[in-house]
């Protein structure tokens, strides 16, 4: 009989002991935001666009979607932006030429 009441109480002990140190660690960590849910508007303008570019590309081919890229924000532009001023540099673009959602 001994020896069946120590391993319990051995696991109660460390369930009392181990129970404080479990709420602080998901205290801690909820304090914490999700990454996914962090979402920067201007990347977000141009993952849009790019959707619809996709969706171009889908549903007319490869040609039309290069065409309405190089009509309205040509890859060198694009790239330019991208370099100098980052994703906000595209999203103002597309924004002044009404081609976000």
């Amino acid at each position: 009989m001994h020896s069946l009441v120590q391993p319990v109480v051995r696991l109660l002990l460390a369930c009392f002991l181990g129970a404080p140190l479990l709420v602080v660690a998901q205290s801690n960590s909820a304090a914490l935001p999700a990454p996914a849910a962090v979402v920067d508007p201007c990347k977000k303008d141009v993952l849009h666009f790019q959707e619809d570019l996709r969706t171009v590309r889908d549903t007319l081919g490869e040609a039309a979607a290069k065409k309405v890229q190089e009509d309205f924000l040509p890859q060198a532009q694009w790239n330019a932006l991208l370099l100098n001023e980052g994703y906000c540099g595209i999203a103002k673009r597309l924004r002044e030429k009404k081609l976000v959602r």
